[in-house]
């Protein structure tokens, strides 16, 4: 894998507390292409409980 590229998977549990409280558990896996030293692109896709996509820049501190 190239060093500009971050590849990620993870495991979360938790308790949503809304009008309709329930247990919330699911996967998640993702990546970062880092463009340079410090600014990258991010991608993850969620499932479980709720399903998702997100997309967004990553800053390295």
């Amino acid at each position: 894998i190239p060093s500009n590229w971050d590849f990620y998977a993870g495991a979360r549990a938790g308790f949503n507390f809304g009008s309709d409280p329930f247990p919330e558990i699911g996967i998640q896996v993702g990546g970062r292409w880092y463009w340079d030293e410090k600014w990258g692109l991010n991608v993850e896709i969620a499932g479980g409980t709720g399903f998702g996509t997100t997309f967004g820049v990553s800053m390295k501190l």
